[in-house]
């Protein structure tokens, strides 16, 4: 883009580079602490804990397509509870996995489908309303008076309307996985156990609803909520953090909840960088114009230049799409909740494309070639929510969520 619009290398960068500390350091702040909330989490035990508490009744269920919609059922809601507390994708990927695995085992189903299910989860964990969510954290960014619980009844819809299609799915996948003979096997899948006693379930939910109360009904800001989410976890699972040898416990949370963690700021720079540099080029401008002269709807433009910004940096692109959508779309030719649905639902899209690092990491973990697990990604995840995405465009178009 900077090549062929003749744009100055250096100065090009250092813009796009001060724009986006300016823009994301709050939101940087956020996925910080919710990494660390997540991390700590892992670390005492908190999810094996939530994640048993969910699936025990599959031991209950006998029969087989029963038991497959009640375990991909219960990760979604395992996600969804995560979310809620705004726990960050990459900050319980492994976690997930784990998870996911002693689900598949639970299930008898084929891994290859394994990767499919975790980044449905890391879906459902972009699209929860009324969480502190990335995407909703971006979205209040830089929409004035964003709210993440208004419109919740036809948002919910839409993301239940994404599970049902993707548990469709995955029960026709078991059923011809079941009828062609082939069965879970392990394999080389890196999974790793917790050792030692499970904090009970009802210590662990607490931290979450903390989350929930000063998030969604005291309406505090995001980051205050999940400080308020972090200290709780800190405080309710003290004594069930591990302990390193020569370090106090005070010493061991704390390097527990650095571990990592401060990775993801440099994740987020890198996902951002494209589209702020796509959207300083001419050529973008002329794109815009294009687009919004052209005698198409409005909501169909909008939805094309969400998509092609989206399928550049994934959810990293939302700061983009919101600065198009006040320049041109917003209190002009659709509302600011149409705008943040169609570009929701963009992000899932192309979030989920064999580039995202996330996709191939999970690849390694379940020990299953990209090639062969991603047939199962691209209808769950990428089919599915394209539907849900040109659902959402005709909402929109029809007054949903709002009219200028």
């Amino acid at each position: 883009m900077m090549l062929t619009n003749n744009m100055p290398f250096v100065d090009t960068l250092s813009q796009a580079l001060s724009t986006w500390g300016s823009a994301l350091m709050p939101a940087v702040f956020v996925t910080l602490f919710g990494s660390a909330m997540g991390v700590l989490y892992t670390k005492a035990g908190a999810i094996d804990s939530i994640a048993n508490w969910l699936l025990k009744p599959i031991d209950k269920i006998q029969n087989p397509d029963k038991k497959v919609v009640y375990a991909i059922l219960a990760f979604i809601c395992f996600r969804i509870l995560l979310g809620l507390a705004g726990m960050v994708n990459d900050a319980v990927m492994v976690t997930m996995f784990a998870i996911g695995a002693v689900v598949f085992r639970k299930v008898d189903m084929d891994r290859r489908h394994l990767n499919a299910v975790l980044v449905i989860a890391g879906t459902i964990g972009l699209i929860v309303p009324g969480a502190p969510t990335q995407t909703n954290i971006m979205f209040s960014l830089f929409l004035p008076d964003y709210s993440a619980t208004v419109y919740f009844v036809p948002r919910l819809l839409l993301m239940i309307v994404y599970i049902v299609l993707v548990c469709l799915l995955m029960l026709h996948y078991a059923r011809t996985d079941r009828k062609n003979g082939i069965h879970f096997e392990q394999g080389r899948m890196m999974t790793e156990e917790y050792i030692g006693k499970l904090p009970p379930i009802w210590l662990c939910l607490i931290p979450i609803v903390v989350v929930i109360i000063a998030y969604s009904i005291l309406n505090l800001d995001a980051t205050i909520a999940i400080i308020f989410g972090l200290v709780s976890t800190i405080v309710c699972l003290w004594k069930y953090y591990p302990i390193e040898d020569g370090r106090s416990r005070v010493d061991s949370i704390l390097k527990i909840a650095n571990d990592g963690v401060l990775l993801i700021p440099i994740q987020f720079m890198l996902m951002v960088l494209p589209t702020m540099v796509m959207t300083m080029t001419p050529a973008f401008d002329w794109g815009v114009d294009a687009l919004s002269t052209c005698g198409v709807s409005p909501y169909i433009s909008f939805t094309l230049l969400a998509v092609i910004l989206v399928a550049f940096s994934g959810a990293g692109a939302i700061p983009s799409i919101c600065s198009v959508a006040l320049a041109g779309f917003i209190g002009q030719s659709m509302s600011m909740y149409a705008c943040v649905m169609i570009t929701l639902w963009s992000c899932t899209v192309f979030d989920s494309l064999p580039t995202n690092a996330s996709i191939v990491i999970q690849s390694e973990l379940c020990d299953v070639p990209l090639k062969k697990a991603y047939p199962t990604i691209f209808t769950t995840t990428i089919v599915a929510t394209a539907f849900v995405l040109i659902l959402a465009t005709i909402m929109s178009s029809l007054g949903v969520f709002g009219t200028i």
